[in-house]
């Protein structure tokens, strides 16, 4: 055989079939195989939060009932108990510290202390503690992947009618005898959306205390779940080094970098950036100041200041382990 009936030999055998070319085609629009249907861009994944978010409300639901059960039965025990603590505080403060009746009292003390807690101190208490650090994760990854699914959906919604009508599209999928998918599957995920809203789109959230701070929950740029500690008197929202990074935080060049004092006797050097939106619940600002910490700051975690945001009134309701937020009007 010649040289060139070879190599023409090769490149029909090598050339890709009608079929091949049609779907090369469809994946270059975005589109994925399912069987014989072919999906939009991020319905896979849409499907998968939707199915996480229906088991997640139905438990963020019962955690809602829980939590104030629990919460009033220690107002209860408390009103039974409370003074019987408050004796046995008063009582130890006046005994010396080898005092033989210390250690039994410090015992029985300590023991109430496991099972009952003033009311506004109720992060004391372990079983209320770790309940309301599930519950405010929950809430955080409840209201991402709802923002995330509601704009999905309406992104979806808006490509499927354009792929349907486009007449490659069509062509490619008789070729492969395929068809679009309808988005029909989703009809229903409205009502499970709203429903999650109903739960995690409002203007409070829970709280709990944890090394001497109130913590709590905030969304940066609508995609970012960030536990951070409550700072009162405070001007300033400090981020991690690696929380910035994962927000995709941009430099405020507008600003200098600027001393911190984060301790007594602890300064670091803080960078001004700035975070395209932050979340409370269903209050959100865009374009807020903050500073980025530097990565040997680590330690200190994601801080918001009291007065950081202009636009919010947050209180804390520690008796209920809550915290609440109001537009504030803007000094």
């Amino acid at each position: 055989m010649c040289l060139m009936c070879l190599v023409g030999t090769l490149t029909t055998a090598c050339a890709d079939t009608p079929e091949q070319q049609a779907e090369a085609a469809l994946l270059a629009k975005g589109l994925s195989r399912r069987g014989a249907t072919w999906e939009l861009a991020d319905e896979a994944l849409l499907r998968r939060r939707l199915s996480q978010l229906e088991r997640m409300q139905t438990e963020l639901f019962a955690s809602h009932r829980t939590l104030p059960a629990l919460i009033q039965e220690n107002q209860t025990h408390w009103g039974q108990l409370g003074r019987q603590v408050e004796s046995l505080e008063k009582k130890l403060k006046s005994l010396s510290t080898n005092h033989a009746d210390r250690p039994k009292l410090e015992r029985q003390l300590a023991q109430l202390q496991r099972t009952v807690a003033p009311p506004n101190e109720l992060s004391r208490l372990p079983a209320l503690r770790t309940l309301a650090k599930q519950q405010l994760a929950r809430e955080l990854d409840i209201l991402v992947k709802t923002l995330w699914c509601r704009a999905a959906l309406s992104q979806l919604r808006e490509q499927q009618p354009q792929l349907a009508r486009d007449p490659e599209v069509k062509r490619h999928l008789s070729q492969l005898g395929g068809a679009l998918s309808t988005l029909e599957a989703y009809r229903d995920s409205s009502d499970l959306l709203t429903k999650c809203e109903d739960l995690v789109l409002v203007p409070h959230s829970t709280i709990y205390q944890e090394g001497g701070h109130w913590r709590l929950g905030v969304i940066v740029n609508d995609t970012v779940p960030l536990t951070v500690s409550w700072m009162p008197r405070s001007n300033d929202i400090l981020l991690a080094s690696g929380v910035a990074a994962t927000c995709k935080a941009r430099i405020d060049e507008s600003r200098r970098q600027r001393q911190l004092e984060v301790e007594k006797d602890r300064v670091v050097t803080a960078t001004p950036i700035v975070l395209t939106t932050l979340r409370f619940g269903s209050q959100a600002v865009e374009n807020v100041p903050a500073w980025r910490l530097p990565p040997e700051a680590a330690d200190l975690g994601s801080r918001l200041g009291e007065r950081a945001v202009d636009q919010w009134k947050v209180s804390l309701h520690p008796e209920r382990l809550q915290a609440e937020v109001r537009r504030s009007v803007l000094r």
